[in-house]
């Protein structure tokens, strides 16, 4: 310990100058001159040696930033330890893909973008969407004639004029040819052309695919100048605003595991950073190979979303119970052979502060701080140093 070895130093000039005192003595009928020694200092050294006690001087508590703190009650948790990933609602996960084949004419994505509902993201060009549009004001001409024709059958029939087979025929050519004006309506809307729109002067050949969610682009299938069918996929969106973990959990823990209990995880290798959620379902099927329960929890924290991307790896520990036991911060323990002190401030005397080693049981630690097992033994014993005591345990 650096005071001690100071301390020891000053012993062992007091006694080298003492001794060189007596010698003057023996050789010389003249009488010695004191030597100065610091009576003091050299009490206290002696004293500290004796007893084992540790003396600090203000200047070396100061330049050291030596601290005082107390035994205190903190939270030392239960904990399971688990794994998992980063994920988002199945629901969440949009691939699209048109309702009809055409030729790619204009796509300007990138992966990792964002996008928003309803924002064009790739047009299809395609002849038959204009062959649509022609058939659609077709069977919209030949439904007006068609719908005269119905109502004057009915009045016909009403007053017994025309025979019933007649009327029956007007109604259904005008029901058949308004069904199908009704399907290539709805087929039209479904490619983003409104009928409203449509005569036989504004024909259009392409259509504009549109975003059905708000997200990130995840893959891009489609390519400028590829046709593209119906059933391809051209595209994925990952909407990200519901965020959350799906942890494994081995099947001898999962009876610990409740709703609303509090995750601390991490995400290993990238940074130190803790981020926590909470326990939101408990899966009730188990992995017949791993032996794992699924386990759902929810982010306490929304602004973690910006840091959390869907499919990281995570370490995580689900917090069982809680235990406020007495502890003390870890910088306050120091070991020497193999053995945990923390420094018990006995006061001052001459200005110097006094401390000794007191052997301690050291639990958990979490969050910085140390259990204390044998917290018993502090009685009467307020002060500890809690910054600095590395500097005055184990050196030689």
């Amino acid at each position: 310990m650096l005071s001690t070895i100071i301390m020891k130093n000053i012993i062992k000039t007091v006694l080298f100058l003492s001794f060189g005192s007596f010698f003057l003595v023996d050789c010389s009928n003249t009488q010695p001159k004191p030597i100065e020694i610091g009576a003091n200092e050299m009490a206290a050294a002696v004293e500290a040696e004796m007893s084992d006690e540790i003396v600090v001087t203000q200047s070396q508590f100061e330049m050291a930033k030596m601290q005082l703190g107390q035994l205190a009650e903190y939270n030392f948790p239960t904990t399971i330890k688990a794994n998992g990933i980063v994920e988002v609602p199945s629901k969440n996960h949009t691939k699209v893909s048109a309702y009809a084949g055409g030729y790619v004419t204009h796509i300007n994505l990138v992966q990792g973008e964002r996008v928003k509902k309803g924002q064009v993201l790739f047009t299809l060009e395609n002849p038959e969407f204009v062959q649509m549009q022609q058939d659609y004001l077709e069977a919209k001409e030949r439904l007006t004639y068609l719908q005269s024709d119905y109502e004057r059958q009915k009045t016909l029939a009403n007053e017994n004029v025309v025979a019933q087979k007649k009327f029956l025929k007007a109604e259904s050519e005008y029901r058949v040819t308004l069904t199908k004006m009704e399907g290539m309506k709805k087929r039209l809307s479904l490619l983003n052309i409104s009928t409203d729109n449509i005569s036989a002067q504004n024909l259009v050949s392409s259509i504009s695919i549109k975003s059905p969610a708000s997200g990130y682009i995840t893959d891009i299938h489609a390519m400028k100048g590829m046709f593209l069918d119906p059933t391809d996929v051209a595209l994925g969106i990952l909407n990200t605003d519901h965020i959350h973990l799906e942890l494994n959990v081995f099947e001898k823990d999962i009876l610990k595991i409740k709703k609303g209990q509090t995750v601390t995880f991490r995400i290993p290798n990238a940074n130190a950073a803790t981020y926590q959620a909470e326990v939101y379902l408990v899966g009730k099927t188990v992995d017949a190979e791993k032996r794992v329960i699924q386990v759902h929890a929810h982010l306490k924290n929304k602004k973690d979303k910006a840091a959390l991307i869907a499919g990281m790896f995570i370490d995580a520990e689900i917090v069982t119970e809680d235990h406020p036991t007495k502890g003390v911060p870890e910088s306050a323990i120091v070991s020497e052979e193999e053995q945990d002190y923390v420094l018990i401030s006995k006061g001052k005397k001459d200005g110097a502060s006094l401390f000794e080693k007191m052997a301690v049981s050291v639990g958990q630690k979490q969050n910085g701080f140390a259990q204390i097992l044998n917290s018993k033994d502090f009685s009467g014993k307020e002060q500890i140093l809690i910054e600095g005591a590395f500097n005055l345990i184990g050196i030689e």
